[in-house]
């Protein structure tokens, strides 16, 4: 858990942003998940650009309906 948090903090422009005033090195336990904000889809939708943790030229791109019925 505490290698994925780090990760986003590490290799997201948004994450690094949203985390900016946490401690990710004191996440050790699900208990401490409650420390982090809540990020919802409108959020990842507003900032996709700085959520991304890989290269365009290493990614794959995909799109969906989902429940909401909004495309991306």
């Amino acid at each position: 858990m505490i290698k994925f948090i780090s990760y986003a903090y590490e290799s997201s422009k948004f994450y690094r942003r949203l985390y900016k005033d946490i401690d990710i090195a004191s996440i050790n336990r699900v208990e401490d998940l409650k420390l982090l904000p809540i990020v919802d889809k409108e959020m990842l939708r507003e900032n996709i650009a700085d959520v991304v943790t890989i290269s365009r030229n290493g990614a794959v791109e995909g799109h969906t309906g989902g429940t909401t019925g909004k495309s991306y």
